[in-house]
């Protein structure tokens, strides 16, 4: 029996357990990081310090309400009782007042040669300092209290009321130096060239000095004031760099590496993801004064511009990372179609706040990030919950940029304090969310591995399954050709033998007489000539002898044609039975005349020959029809050894050819059937006479 299926519920709270169980690698670099963004400058911020002071409490405060009062106006005593204490960083959040500040300063005889005062907000538009110093003194146990080396933040209502006093009264005489700073400046003009405003203090003995410093802001109004030695500065500055410089370094990284898997597999989530990335880092450049510092340090117009812009791009960007990821339209359809309205307005609110009133653009973000970014996180809850890869890790990711973003609105809007590490919590959280969507898109990659391992393990089962189909399918199509090969070969063999029987019997009935069945002239013209060469290499005679019936003609007329035959076959048997060497030839010359050719045979041998045939041929009784025949036969011999091939004739030869030899046997044919027929005639040495070897007795 199957196991039941755990309910959507269960399967959801399952994975979100999972979840929860975060490797340790990256629990350590998320710890690491927050360490380094908000330990390290709490740390720089030690009030027991000797080498810094801690300006709060005992900095003094007032609200400039629309920015129309200057230095002599805030500095005067009925101004006073608009100062107030604070206890923590002024933080006034979006608004179009100006921000005054009040602090004095009192200094050891052992004193650093000079201290940095510097207000650790980039975006602030413009600061206005004003420093003079007054002849006061301090209570000595408030100087013990301090450790030694430090100087003494001695700024309270008392105290300023004291120096408002001395300066309505010494109001010539008393020398104030102006420094004017601000974001709306281009960045040379900085006194000190950093992404903070700041300047440089020279402490002064026996002397309290005042700074009353005025800020201005078109974005949040926040005012965290340092004031340190050289060294403290310099060490806080090098660790600042070092954690901001690995900070933007992995961001790169992570962009280089997202854009690198977007080309080789084509999935716009690492595109989306790798624009998103490059945004929120320019957007943290800026706010952090490096990109006013090293980008455009000469449009302070833009350097405000592009925070909207980022910001808008930004949203769009995670959308479209959202869309791609969670694959929103098939997971999501009904978040899908809600967050497309909110996709449309990012792109004209970008370009509203790049040509526009980036104020007002500021502004509407706020209004539509939080419903876009709550969208965002209700998609990937409902995909979670229906079980879609990647999900678990885009909730996590994408609720700490929520808790980091929300923790940066109430920084920016004045209702939570600008401290350090309220600061530093919209970094941090943006790099927990950087690298657990690293970690999402790298098991994505390893899940589309996986799956294209399947398609292609059972893509190369397939083929292997094909290829064996198909190697058998040959090798059967190979028997089967072998087979029809081989029959097609045993049928060509056995046409081959009967072809070679037909061109054998061809060539027998070409060279054989049909009624004789002995050589005809072909055969016997094609022996001599053979016969003729070889004889000559071999220097010995050919001899031929030529015979002819006698009075066959009578047989023919007085018998008939088939008698005649029947006499021709007789003595072609004759012949064939008296001639026993296979080198030999026996044949019919034409009509009743036959001739037989012998190789490496003297004369008196074919005279002998010749003579037992003649005797057969006289004795033989030949029987056709009813009537009983006898024949005779005449003989002419003629012998020679044959010419040298290409050479002169031989002293011995009397012939200069096969033609020749054939012709004086014939003459000597004749001589016979003149002198009586019946005989034998050898042809002598002189062409000219031939003498009979034997005569019919």
């Amino acid at each position: 029996m199957s196991t039941p299926s755990l309910p959507n519920w269960t399967n959801f709270r399952c994975r979100f357990s999972a979840l929860l169980s975060v490797r340790h690698g990256l629990v350590s670099i998320i710890w690491l990081a927050c360490f380094l963004q908000i330990a390290l400058p709490a740390a720089a911020a030690d009030p027991q310090a000797s080498d810094s002071l801690n300006l709060i409490p005992g900095l003094l405060v007032l609200r400039d309400r629309g920015g129309a009062l200057d230095f002599e106006a805030v500095t005067t005593p009925k101004m006073l009782e608009q100062w107030q204490g604070v206890d923590t960083i002024p933080n006034f959040g979006m608004t179009r007042d100006a921000m005054w500040l009040a602090l004095a300063v009192s200094w050891p005889e052992q004193a650093d040669s000079r201290w940095l005062f510097q207000i650790v907000a980039p975006l602030i538009d413009k600061i206005d300092v004003f420093r003079f110093e007054l002849p006061m003194t301090v209570d000595s146990m408030q100087r013990q209290e301090m450790p030694e080396g430090a100087p003494l933040l001695v700024s309270d209502l008392s105290m300023l009321t004291l120096a408002v006093e001395e300066l309505v009264e010494r109001r010539g005489s008393i020398d104030v130096e102006r420094i004017e700073m601000g974001a709306r400046l281009p960045f040379e003009q900085r006194p000190i060239s950093q992404q903070n405003f700041g300047f440089w203090i020279k402490p002064s003995i026996d002397r309290v000095q005042w700074m009353v410093i005025r800020l201005e802001s078109s974005l949040s109004l926040r005012a965290p004031i340092q004031l340190m030695s050289e060294e403290r500065f310099i060490a806080g500055s090098a660790r600042a760099h070092l954690f901001q410089g690995g900070f933007f370094g992995l961001m790169t990284i992570m962009v280089l590496v997202s854009l690198g898997v977007f080309c080789v597999s084509r999935d716009m989530a690492y595109l989306t993801y790798s624009v998103f990335v490059m945004l929120t880092s320019l957007f943290m450049l800026v706010s952090k004064g490096y990109a006013f510092e090293y980008l455009w340090p000469d449009s302070p117009d833009w350097n405000f511009r592009v925070i909207p812009v980022t910001i808008a791009l930004a949203c769009l960007m995670s959308l479209l990372f959202a869309v791609a990821f969670l694959r929103l339209r098939q997971n999501a359809p009904f978040i899908f179609r809600l967050a497309l309205p909110i996709a449309v307005l990012w792109i004209p609110l970008a370009l509203y706040a790049a040509f526009g009133d980036y104020r007002h653009a500021l502004v509407l973000l706020s209004i539509l990030m939080p419903a876009g970014a709550s969208t965002l996180f209700l998609a990937a809850v409902v995909c979670l919950y229906r079980g879609v890869s990647g999900a678990a890790y885009y909730c996590l990711g994408w609720f700490a940029v929520l808790l980091g973003g929300t923790v940066m609105i109430l920084v920016e809007a004045g209702v939570l304090p600008a401290t350090e590490t309220m600061l530093g919590i919209f970094q941090t959280t943006c790099m927990f969310e950087y690298i657990v969507l690293a970690f999402a898109l790298g098991a994505r990659v390893n899940h589309q591995l996986r799956e294209r391992a399947a398609v292609a393990r059972t893509a190369l089962e397939g083929l292997n399954r094909a290829q064996l189909e198909t190697i058998e399918a040959q090798a059967q199509t190979r028997v089967k050709l072998e087979l029809h090969v081989r029959e097609r070969t045993q049928a060509l063999e056995q046409t081959m033998l009967e072809l070679a029987d037909a061109n054998k019997s061809l060539e027998l009935l070409s060279t054989t007489d049909e009624l004789t069945q002995l050589s005809n002239r072909r055969s016997i013209n094609a022996t001599l000539s053979r016969e003729w060469s070889r004889c000559a290499r071999s220097e010995s005679n050919l001899t031929v002898i030529l015979l002819d019936l006698d009075y066959f003609k009578l047989i023919n007329d007085r018998h008939g044609h088939p008698c005649g035959d029947e006499v021709l076959r007789t003595v072609a048997r004759l012949l064939s039975g008296a001639v026993q060497r296979s080198a030999d030839l026996v044949g019919r010359y034409g009509g009743e005349e036959f001739i037989i050719v012998l190789a490496d045979t003297q004369p008196d041998c074919a005279v002998e020959l010749a003579e037992r045939i003649r005797s057969a041929v006289e004795a033989a009784a030949i029987h056709c029809e009813a009537t009983t025949l006898k024949v005779t036969a005449s003989f002419g011999i003629a012998s020679c050894i044959p010419l040298v091939e290409g050479g002169e004739p031989r002293l011995d030869g009397l012939f200069a050819n096969s033609d020749a030899l054939v012709d004086a046997a014939d003459r000597a044919l004749y001589l016979a059937k003149q002198r009586g027929r019946n005989q034998v005639v050898v042809m002598n040495d002189e062409p000219d006479q031939a003498a009979s070897a034997v005569k019919a007795g």
